[in-house]
């Protein structure tokens, strides 16, 4: 016997009505299970651990008798509650889950539970591409605009936590945490756990991809002290996610770069603006080191101004940088040098940041089931549909669901007599079914595909202008979110460059703009004229993918960085097929070797990376592709003693003179940077 057939015959046995079915009664129900004996234990054990994995709960309840346990799927388990979607509220959803990456199908499983129709194209297979890479609805295509929100292996946990109103245990920074949560918000490219930690009795931030373990649940921990404010606990600022007392700091940023200060302090900062489009900011600081790497990101376009403690402390770190190279070196752990066979990783953050893959393309009966039970909730919907509609709308072939179908035909109820088993009759061009309504009902979703139809939806309901009917998606989210119970515990932040409109707009119409655009990798401004030809989110940013006229080359602008945008009236040249790949770079792309250790490493979190190579004590060795020395050398005066550049042996001399010509903002002559 297949065994799909047996599980398919499973759930519908433990979904019926009346007392919980006990082992031996269950095999008496469901073929395919051995005699009595150890055998037959494992093999329904291993059934039921498959169930769970799909996200099937079957309970386990007391009953008189030898056996004194019996197993039931209960409906209110089993079945979401209706959430009367209207059709336009399901393509606003739709769409949505189109729109946002999350790095596995968890989005478009979800739509398959609730039977809602899927967006175009099958389920994919495992993570999309991680990086701010040219996105569009295909080749030749201006497509929607997408934004890619990374769904990490701990958030389905903390997401059924806050659903649950449940405690949680995990550990971070080295230490166990007891934590009562209150809220997850994505926010610049990194998800926050907000909540009450039990131990310290104060509110806290943790990022998500910092947890040490997997989270578990804790039932106990009781809910966080009445007036506990979870917006007053938010710390996501890098400045402010820290333990330190709280000191006011006033620093001044150039115009060049002042939209892109103004975009990371948000609403935290007091902004003062000068005539000649420089910005003061005063900000709280509770974590002067980060506030120390996140300043010198922008090189000698930024100063700070007080207070004079503060300063003199990030003098000093200056100082020690321009007196030559005196990072850590990587420690020998007999492998031999360079990167040659390491791990290509996008990025070098402790805690990964896409969720692990998972091939819905295989044979297995868990991954088959899942697939089984989402068409018969379409069919019980529809009544008949085409095979070859079918199968493209699960990302399967006509001939592997025709033999799933033919199966199922097979399945029901004992004594399995005609009337007993689900109407299906599968032809080479059509399916015709006629079942239970009870199976039209949309599932109960998993914590994981939950997650991800709310994030795709808070995502694209965040930033003005993306969803094609607003008040269709917001209505579909109030319903799906009363629906998991998790009203308001969900918040996704995508940044707003002030020309992200204009270039949204030139995107849609397709029209050339002319920009004038800040190369942070060479410390320059350019002006450019291009052919919009995709646009997207990634790593708490917005990029625009441009072809330029004439040469056809494609590069990416981060738009944050663009200091005008102004459509120049003149239609985009159209994009060839073929035009949205990989190769889209803001210039020729230097290749240079790092060692860090682990407080550099986690400097370098959220920096893409070639390939990384693991060193003892929590460090790397790291390739990277940098499009200019500007930002290498910051990069390098950020790093300070916690890095090191191994190659290209010609910049040993960028990080000290990048540092001397940031000295010079503040008054500072060294004598190397006189001779300089």
């Amino acid at each position: 016997m297949d065994r799909l057939e047996r599980l398919t015959n499973l759930v519908l046995t433990l979904l019926q009505e009346g007392p919980p079915k006990t082992l031996q009664e269950i095999a008496d129900a469901v073929p395919g299970y051995p005699p009595p004996g150890e055998a037959r234990r494992q093999a329904f054990e291993r059934d039921k651990r498959t169930l769970r994995e799909q996200g099937i709960v079957v309970s386990t309840l007391p009953v008189p008798g030898p056996e004194q346990v019996g197993y039931r799927i209960r409906p209110e388990d089993f079945y979401l509650q209706d959430l009367d979607l209207t059709p336009e509220e399901q393509v606003a959803l739709n769409l949505a889950v189109a729109a946002v990456h999350g790095g596995d199908a968890s989005g478009r499983l979800g739509l398959w539970r609730l039977g809602a129709p899927l967006p175009e194209g099958p389920v994919p297979e495992g993570p999309v591409q991680e990086g701010p890479g040219p996105v569009g609805s295909g080749p030749g295509s201006a497509g929607p605009t997408v934004a890619e929100v990374p769904l990490l292996p701990a958030l389905p946990v903390l997401f059924s936590a806050l659903s649950r109103r449940q405690g949680v245990r995990f550990r971070h920074g080295g230490q166990e945490r007891r934590v009562v949560p209150a809220q997850l918000r994505f926010h610049r490219g990194w998800w926050y756990l907000v909540g009450w930690d039990v131990d310290r009795r104060a509110g806290r931030t943790y990022r998500v991809d910092r947890i040490e373990d997997q989270p578990r649940l804790e039932e106990a921990l009781g809910p966080p002290p009445e007036g506990f404010d979870p917006e007053a606990a938010w710390t996501g600022l890098p400045w402010r996610a820290g333990q330190e007392e709280a000191v006011v700091a006033q620093l001044r940023v150039a115009a060049p770069l002042a939209p892109s200060a103004l975009e990371d302090v948000g609403p935290s900062a007091t902004v003062a603006e000068e005539p000649d489009g420089s910005v003061v900011l005063t900000l709280e600081v509770t974590n002067r080191a980060a506030l120390r790497s996140w300043l010198l990101d922008f090189g000698e376009h930024a100063e700070l101004l007080g207070p004079p403690a503060l300063r003199e402390e990030l003098i000093r770190w200056l100082e020690g940088q321009a007196e030559g190279p005196t990072g850590a070196e990587p420690e020998d752990d007999g492998a031999p040098p360079g990167l040659a066979g390491s791990e290509r990783r996008p990025g070098l953050g402790t805690g990964g940041r896409t969720a692990p893959r998972t091939d819905r393309g295989s044979r297995d009966a868990g991954s088959r089931l899942l697939r089984l039970l989402a068409v018969l909730t379409v069919l019980a919907r529809q009544g008949r549909m085409p095979l070859r509609a079918l199968a493209d709308r699960f990302g399967t072939s006509p001939e592997e669901l025709q033999a799933d179908l033919e199966l199922a035909a097979c399945c029901g109820l004992p004594p399995y007599t005609p009337d007993q088993l689900m109407e299906i009759i599968v032809g080479d061009e059509e399916v015709e079914a006629h079942l239970d309504p009870a199976l039209a009902r949309p599932r109960r979703l998993t914590p994981a595909e939950g997650l991800a139809l709310v994030a795709a939806g808070r995502a694209v309901a965040g930033v003005p202008g993306l969803a094609e009917d607003g008040a269709a998606l917001a209505q579909a989210l109030a319903k799906l979110e009363a629906s998991l119970g998790a009203r308001g515990v969900l918040s996704v932040d995508l940044d707003e460059p002030a020309y992200l409109p204009t270039v949204r707009r030139a995107l849609e119409e397709r029209q050339r703009l002319a920009v004038r655009y800040w190369v942070a990798g060479r410390d320059e401004e350019v002006a450019r004229e291009v052919d919009p030809v995709a646009l997207t989110s990634a790593r708490g940013h917005w990029y625009l993918v441009a072809r330029t006229p004439g040469t056809g080359d494609l590069r990416r602008y981060r738009v944050d960085r663009i200091v005008a945008a102004e459509p120049t009236g003149r239609p985009a040249e159209a994009s060839a097929a073929g035009d949205l790949t990989e190769g889209a770079v803001e210039a020729e792309a230097t290749v240079v070797q790092l060692a860090v250790d682990a407080e550099g490493r986690r400097l370098l979190e959220g920096v893409p990376a070639l390939e990384a190579e693991e060193r003892p004590g929590g460090g790397a060795v790291a390739t990277l592709a940098v499009s200019g020395e500007a930002w290498l050398g910051r990069l390098l005066v950020r790093l300070g003693p916690h890095g090191r550049l191994l190659a290209p042996a010609s910049l040993a001399s960028l990080g000290p003179t990048t540092a001397r010509r940031i000295l010079q903002r503040y008054g500072k002559n060294t004598e190397k940077s006189k001779s300089t």
